[in-house]
């Protein structure tokens, strides 16, 4: 009963983003928007990431979340084509928002962000709990280099390298 349950709520996902697809006026024009949900707990690193995602044309942010709660439920509500979260939130961190995510809807790519430096045990435990990318969220070059790789089916893991100083 619950497989039969997780498969019609599969199905009504596909559904509903096919619909969106289709109704949205940019579909007959070739040019479908990408929808990317954003999950981090801090207001101005928000902000500062909507108008980097959004400068790439074609990419629209459909919805924020403040905590990897709100990130599962935007997520099943939204249907976005990318799904990025911050490692450290309140209540859920991305990586168990990511394992849910995954289990209740392994569609969307997702993307982890963190200010963290990224070890290889960070980097293991991502791709443990679903997500197609990694990367430092103060370089912004990277994170839009990062996205356009997992929108596009490519993992972006990389390991950040100590900078020693003299």
């Amino acid at each position: 009963m619950a497989s039969m349950l997780d498969e019609h709520r599969l199905l009504s996902k596909c559904f509903a983003v096919s619909l969106r697809v289709i109704s949205s006026p940019l579909f007959f024009l070739g040019h479908v928007p990408v929808r990317i949900l954003i999950a981090d707990d801090v207001s101005t690193a928000r902000v500062s990431l909507r108008k980097l995602l959004e400068s790439h044309s074609g990419w629209q942010v459909c919805g924020e979340a403040v905590n990897g709660w709100e990130a599962i439920e935007q997520t099943e509500r939204l249907a976005p084509d990318l799904v990025i979260l911050d490692l450290r939130m309140p209540l859920m961190n991305g990586f168990q928002a990511a394992r849910e995510i995954s289990r209740v809807n392994p569609h969307p790519p997702m993307l982890l962000i963190t200010f963290q430096a990224l070890s290889r045990s960070h980097l293991e435990a991502a791709r443990n709990a679903g997500f197609s990318g990694a990367v430092n969220k103060g370089c912004g070059r990277e994170i839009l280099a990062a996205a356009e790789a997992v929108l596009n089916n490519q993992a972006f893991f990389h390991l950040q390298r100590s900078v020693r100083v003299a």
